[in-house]
């Protein structure tokens, strides 16, 4: 799932159905742009801290007050830039979080375990 956002719901309906193939992949409209964007890019910054929780061997404990907290800022961040507040409690705000707050999959959190475990940027890369 994705979200699409614009200031222009018509515009951002046309491309999400356009994206959409109806079985895998679902496009969200929403007309929250600086909502959308702050968190795109908060939530990796939350990720590199959340795998350097996990790479210090801090538990799930201190991971979700983390992500808690990390979306209470995020959120008044957000609101400050402009958003409405609301996307923070979707797909584009606490689902991103917690996708990539808590899987190795996720390059931020990697990031964040490895540099935790003592690796330079340059040795990550």
């Amino acid at each position: 799932n994705v979200v699409v956002a614009s200031e222009s719901r018509d515009v951002a309906t046309l491309v999400a159905r356009y994206v959409s193939d109806g079985s895998t992949l679902r496009a969200y409209v929403s007309d929250d742009v600086n909502g959308i964007e702050v968190s795109g890019a908060v939530k990796n910054v939350l990720a590199i801290a959340s795998g350097a929780l996990d790479g210090l061997g801090f538990g799930n404990n201190a991971r979700a007050a983390l992500v808690c907290r990390g979306l209470a800022e995020l959120t008044r961040l957000a609101v400050a830039a402009g958003s409405n507040g609301r996307a923070m409690a979707g797909l584009a705000g606490v689902g991103d979080l917690m996708l990539t707050c808590s899987s190795s999959l996720s390059r931020n959190f990697t990031v964040g375990s490895k540099l935790a475990g003592g690796m330079t940027l340059e040795e990550i890369q």
